[in-house]
């Protein structure tokens, strides 16, 4: 729910609230994997099983069910105070409150079918399989030959599923979890003025003052050394002060210099510090959730030079800096018990990002007045960011600093957009290049010989058209990822760069109607 109001007989002292609530469910009542080797010459073969009761390239098959239940509301009420009477100043004293709360419960059950208990060898017939008219392992991995849960009895050898199953949560060494309760409160209230001490020239200023109550409810038994020292409950209660100043030069007629400082606040998420060990299908990794995560915090200095030559039309350059305490990072991590590599999220000490930005939009229709209605747009930015590498990290990696994670070296984006008011029609063409980035910071814990995860992100063409069909009533088609280009990443092992994963993500597409009132 979204609402206005206007007084003016007060000066034009304004009221602006929303509000709104949600809620968010999943349920996976059972996902399996199951692992296989395939030859050059065709043939499924079994994976020689290792002793780790997590890695998917030891265990044949894997099930997993997963629930969560996610409640959220929200609600904002913003006050604008204007200085003067007349109704052409802009100057105004701002105020407002904000109030966020989410509250989820998320409960998972893992299961292993280890290999058989006996030294006994699989029959040749049980350790290899080629296909024939058209099938593939998974039509026969489930047979009644192969799976002892059918037949107990049967031939148990290193090739072959005994009927036992492995509860991962069973056991206190390895035990990933099986659920949590966690609840965010974010209340916040801020001041602020907007003041144009003579034409040229606006000043912002304020500040917002942040409460965050973050809680975790979670097992007492699990490892540490997976989870640290949490003991079945953390928390994050803080109270922070966010100041806010920019100022806004007009130098000339439609060209400005902007300048700005602020502090914000960038807080993990449930699933980064759920106290669980959560298998993504679609990576093909384990995650890690840490319930010890702290806030992180940043200063941004921001300096902006932009001309606007008429309506609708751009031309700017930005340089930026980021100064960040405890930046959240993903990171990998190897644990030589149980052989297990995984991702999970820590604070590193500092960091600092970095760069410049170029931005361009151009309307057609000086070119002919039958491009009146399409435009295009440009952006390129150019990112530098830096971690400090300390203690063993160090040692491990051999350099003072690094990359943040999940920073690219650069982003360029470009479109050609179509709007015929008349018609009320909109399409849009939009392409996309981001740089590699550090999908996964190393760590002094990884898979001896090992380093830090790298992904390469392919080029992105989306399109969106809407159509309005009355004043209320629009149609909207989206295509997303048209070029389906493969996604890689990859891993040094001693020197040598590997395929860590590649794949697709497929086209989406969608058709929505919506109507506006």
């Amino acid at each position: 729910m979204i609402g206005e109001d206007v007084f003016e007989e007060a000066r034009n002292f304004k009221i602006n609230w929303n509000g709104g609530l949600g809620q968010a469910q999943l349920q996976e009542p059972d996902q399996r994997q199951f692992t296989y080797g395939l030859t050059s010459d065709g043939t499924y073969t079994d994976l020689d099983p290792t002793t780790s009761p997590f890695d998917a390239t030891d265990e044949t098959l894997q099930r997993f069910q997963r629930q969560l239940t996610e409640n959220s509301y929200y609600g904002i009420v913003d006050f604008t105070i204007p200085m003067f009477e007349e109704k052409e100043r802009t100057d105004a004293f701002k105020t407002g409150f904000y109030q966020d709360y989410s509250q989820r419960d998320y409960s998972q059950s893992s299961f292993n079918y280890p290999y058989g208990l006996s030294p006994t060898p699989a029959l040749p017939s049980q350790e290899t399989y080629t296909p024939t008219n058209g099938e593939t392992w998974a039509d026969v991995f489930l047979s009644p030959e192969r799976s002892g849960l059918i037949n107990p009895t049967g031939v148990l050898g290193p090739y072959m599923m005994s009927y036992s199953i492995f509860n991962q949560a069973g056991d206190p060494a390895v035990n990933p979890g099986t659920d949590y309760n966690a609840s965010q409160g974010v209340t916040a209230s801020y001041l602020m003025a907007d003041f144009k001490p003579f034409p040229q020239l606006t000043l912002v200023g304020g500040a917002r003052f942040e409460n965050t109550n973050i809680k975790i409810t979670g097992a007492t038994n699990l490892p540490s050394r997976y989870f640290g020292d949490f003991n079945g409950f953390s928390k994050i209660q803080q109270l922070d002060l966010l100041p806010a100043v920019s100022a806004t030069f007009e130098l000339t007629q439609g060209v400005n210099i902007r300048m700005a400082w602020s502090q914000t606040l960038a807080r993990p998420s449930f699933k980064e510090m759920g106290p669980v060990i959560t298998k993504d299908f679609t990576a093909d990794s384990y995650f890690l959730g840490n319930p010890l995560l702290q806030l992180s915090k940043a200063n941004n200095y921001d300096f902006r030079v932009e001309w606007f030559p008429r309506a609708g039309e751009v031309l700017s350059l930005s340089l930026f800096y980021k100064d960040l305490q405890a930046p959240l990072e993903q990171t990998s991590f190897y644990d030589d018990i149980t052989e297990l590599n995984f991702f999970k999220y820590v604070n590193a000490p500092s960091g600092t990002i970095r760069g410049l930005e170029f931005e361009a939009r151009k309307r057609l229709d000086q070119l002919s007045s039958t491009l009146r209605q399409f435009s295009l747009f440009f952006n390129y930015t150019y990112i530098a960011s830096s971690v400090p590498v300390t203690g063993q990290a160090a040692e491990f990696v051999n350099q003072p600093t690094r990359p943040l994670q999940g920073q690219p070296e650069y982003v360029i984006n470009a479109g050609l957009n179509y709007d015929n008011d008349e018609y009320r029609f909109y399409a849009g063409l939009f392409y996309n290049v981001t740089g590699p980035l550090l999908y996964a910071a190393g760590s002094p814990f990884v898979e001896p010989g090992t380093t830090k995860v790298l992904s390469y992100f392919p080029d992105i063409l989306d399109f969106n058209l809407t159509q309005g069909l009355t004043d209320n009533w629009k149609i909207t088609f989206r295509g997303k990822n048209l070029l389906n280009p493969w996604n890689n990443k990859t891993q040094t092992l001693n020197g040598t760069e590997y395929i860590y994963s590649s794949y697709t993500k497929g086209w989406d597409l969608s058709l929505n109607a919506a109507y506006s009132f």
